[in-house]
Parts: structure tokens; C-alpha cells; sequence
């Protein structure tokens, strides 16, 4: 019998993911496991839809949980277009620079 995400996030919804939590963790634990050992952020994004909560909640218990990984698919970088812009434009700059070095 082959895992799927979807079988997994039933079963473990039917032990009370994601009010308890320590379901939720079990279900990502096993999703990590069958995914060659990291959660990506479609993962996350799938099992954060299917029970209707924040991707970002998921991820805050991923980073707080030891054994967890998170697959990084890059570096993001957040920029403010507030009072700073001029800060802004120069961090912009760099990152492109960086980012075709």
C-alpha cells in the first residue's frame, strides 16, 4: 500500500489534528519521513488547507519542534517601501547583484 498526504492528514484528523497538536506533529513527522526527510512549504500549504488553519502556524510548530525540517527553496528577502525607500533601493540593488553573482 502506497502513503498519500491526503490519507495521512484523514487519519490523523480522525485523532484530532489540529486542535491537538500533538497529532499535528505526528502527521508532519510521517509526511517528513515519507518525503525524504523535509517538509516543504507545498507540504505545509496542502495540510494547512486541508484543515483549514495558517500555513504560518504550521511552520511556527515545524521551527519549534525538534527533528522537524523545513526544506528552503532559496533566500527571500523582505523589503518595506515605507519612510525608508532610499534604504530600501540600495538593499534591492545589492540583491540583484548578489543574486547573479
Amino acid at each position: 500500500m502506497s502513503w498519500t498526504l491526503e490519507e495521512a492528514m484523514e487519519y490523523y484528523g480522525r485523532q484530532g489534528a489540529p486542535g491537538d497538536q500533538q497529532a499535528l506533529v505526528s502527521l508532519l513527522r510521517e509526511a517528513q519521513e515519507e518525503s525524504g526527510g523535509m517538509l516543504t512549504r507545498q507540504m505545509i500549504g496542502e495540510i494547512a488547507a486541508y484543515y483549514q488553519i495558517k500555513a504560518t502556524l504550521i511552520e511556527a510548530i515545524v521551527k519549534r519542534m525538534p527533528g522537524l525540517k523545513l526544506a528552503e527553496s532559496g533566500h527571500t528577502l523582505e523589503i518595506c517601501g515605507g519612510r525608508t525607500a532610499a534604504k530600501t533601493e540600495r538593499l534591492r540593488r545589492i540583491a540583484r547583484r548578489n543574486a547573479r553573482a
